[in-house]
């Protein structure tokens, strides 16, 4: 923190590309995070201001239903001439933004576009409270650590575990998620698996729903409820990618406690490497794409 320079010396990201603000945020030493937030707006109407709204230079909306190679989402990967940079380089992005559930969904179509396509951005929650009337610290991340006790808190071991995914995003439900021995931002390796999924939950968040996704098609819809472990069984044709995510409906109480919000939590990816050869294969854009990707609000309705 400057408090002399400008906004207490945060990195000049007016009117310039979104690759110069990485390279001068790396520039900085040490471990660093850059995360993407609010990449999308909370409603459908309000597009100002939100990246993938507008591409930065391009001035069209990222479309999550072609391949980057295309316009207008090229903007995207082209490399600045003198550090090779692209405006994609950021290390997360802010899926879950306060209570909006559009803004959830239409982000993760953007995200699941990004996935299949080799291009794993570190997926957060973050609350973005601005003001007094707005409530804090929901959504919230939990980061898988080695270590987490408070004393032994390693900021480059922290920013190291949120940038490989190994976190997932709440307003309430709490998550064990694994497939096999792989637990989040993990690689798991073989053409079958079984998916342990358990939920706790506060006696005031309600918790009925689990989805598995595989390479961002719905795979599974599951009832679970807090303090109940699901197991499903997998198979893959391909390296592929698991996320899960929980829901309840907001009861009265709930809706007391965080009003306008959904119970709800997702995870990042655990990586299934198929074919055992060591590497993780983007499976592509499938000509079909799942609703997720191509109806993104579909969910809401």
């Amino acid at each position: 923190r400057e408090p002399l320079e400008y906004r207490d010396g945060a990195p000049q990201s007016e009117n310039v590309r979104v690759r110069p603000i990485v390279r001068n945020i790396h520039g900085l030493g040490g471990e660093r995070l850059v995360q993407m937030n609010h990449p999308r707006a909370p409603t459908v109407d309000d597009e100002i201001l939100n990246y993938f709204s507008h591409l930065a230079v391009a001035g069209e909306p990222f479309d999550p239903t072609v391949a980057l190679e295309m316009a207008p989402n090229s903007a995207l990967i082209e490399p600045d001439p003198d550090t090779g940079l692209r405006d994609l380089d950021f290390d997360a992005v802010e899926l879950m933004n306060g209570p909006s559930m559009i803004y959830y969904y239409r982000t993760r179509a953007d995200w699941f576009s990004l996935l299949l396509q080799g291009e794993f951005r570190a997926a957060t929650a973050n609350s973005d409270s601005h003001r007094v009337g707005q409530l804090l610290g929901l959504p919230r991340n939990y980061v898988r650590l080695a270590n987490d006790a408070p004393r032994s808190f390693d900021e480059a071991g922290f920013i190291r575990a949120v940038r490989e995914g190994r976190v997932y995003g709440t307003t309430g439900p709490l998550l064990e998620v694994g497939l096999g021995e792989a637990a989040l931002g993990d690689r798991f390796r073989g053409r079958s698996g079984t998916l342990r999924v358990e939920v706790e939950a506060a006696h005031w968040v309600p918790v009925s729903t689990l989805r598995v996704y595989v390479n961002a098609a719905l795979e599974r819809t599951i009832p679970i409820g807090a303090g109940e472990t699901r197991e499903v069984s997998l198979e893959f044709a391909e390296d592929s990618f698991v996320t899960v995510e929980v829901e309840g409906e907001a009861d009265a109480t709930f809706e007391a406690v965080n009003p306008g919000f959904t119970p709800f939590a997702f995870t990042n990816p655990i990586f299934v490497d198929a074919d055992g050869d060591g590497e993780w294969s983007a499976p592509g854009l499938p000509a079909s794409l799942p609703a997720t990707i191509s109806d993104p609000l579909r969910d809401l309705e």
